[in-house]
């Protein structure tokens, strides 16, 4: 005589079930935010308030161009080192600093930089030691940078990459070594407190997780 209770019983449930899982779905959208007036425009980053960088060809279609843009855009043109070849914004933190590199007046070399708040103005990282080269691939939120650029070792013949962190806000940059190999290169996973995950060389072996602090 209990049986008929389980048919309403087992409704109620199913439509509590899809319910959840209905209020479960997530749904987005995709803002299209422009160019910095050429063709193609590439995301790399974004800050927790939505701020995004990258790079985008300006009109003219030349070389790519680092930029900022708002979490609805437009975009604005970071501008570079000084140099007027392909320039890259890899990272934005909290403060919306974009990270990244650019190539010098002469187009020669290119440094890591890092911007001001908001995508202010470019601040050259410099290089490690002896080195003519760095890129900016991580920050955190107080503004240090992390990163790779070649270096000079004693016993080696040839500039070899290593992985940096930097100062807040500025260089210079600190060489995070390797576990034993000749070479390491600094990845985007970056805390706040300045760990720094990256890949290392270990004898020669292979590459090895690192992290410093």
């Amino acid at each position: 005589m209990k049986l008929p209770i389980l048919a309403p019983l087992t409704a109620a449930l199913i439509a509590l079930l899809s319910s959840v899982v209905a209020e479960a779905a997530p749904t987005y959208s995709v803002t299209d935010l422009g160019t910095l007036g050429g063709d193609y425009a590439y995301a790399f980053g974004i800050s927790p308030r939505g701020f995004v960088t990258g790079y985008s060809y300006p009109a003219g279609n030349s070389v790519f161009h680092a930029f900022i843009s708002g979490p609805k855009g437009p975009m604005f043109d970071l501008g570079s080192l000084g140099g007027t070849l392909t320039n890259i914004g890899t990272a934005i933190n909290a403060s919306n600093q974009v990270v990244g590199y650019s190539y010098l007046a002469g187009n020669a070399a290119y440094h890591a930089f890092i911007s001001g708040t908001n995508g202010g103005t470019l601040i050259d990282l410099g290089v490690l030691h002896g080195g003519t080269y760095s890129y900016g691939y991580g920050v955190n939120a107080r503004g240090q940078v992390v990163g790779f650029g070649d270096t000079h070792i004693v016993g080696q013949s040839h500039l070899v990459p290593h992985a940096f962190i930097s100062a807040p806000n500025s260089g210079p940059l600190t060489d995070l070594g390797t576990l034993g190999g000749t070479d390491s290169r600094g990845g985007p996973g970056f805390s706040d407190t300045g760990i720094s995950g990256s890949p290392s060389g270990l004898d020669r072996r292979g590459d090895h997780a690192k992290t410093e602090t």
